[in-house]
């Protein structure tokens, strides 16, 4: 593909996916919502619009019920702490 084409399969893949995502309960811890803020503020002036957006569909998770759960999953999976907070 090339130019437009792939302009255009890029927009719709987007599409697709968006669209399966709405689909879909999501959880996020809160510092989610500041990385988003710190990526498309980079990125495009209408990036509170787009937050705004996000946060309808998204459902936030506390830090203490991320910790507990966190702390329940660390001896059983080995992980690296960050990987298996988040």
């Amino acid at each position: 593909m090339i130019g437009t084409q792939r302009i255009l399969y890029g927009k719709n893949l987007a599409k697709e996916l968006f669209e399966l995502v709405e689909k879909l309960v999501i959880y996020e811890p809160r510092i989610f919502i500041i990385e988003l803020l710190c990526v498309l503020s980079r990125k495009t002036a209408n990036f509170k619009s787009i937050i705004s957006k996000i946060e309808d569909k998204v459902n936030v998770v506390d830090e203490k019920e991320l910790f507990e759960t966190a702390r329940q999953l660390a001896p059983l999976v080995h992980g690296r702490a960050v990987d298996l907070y988040f």
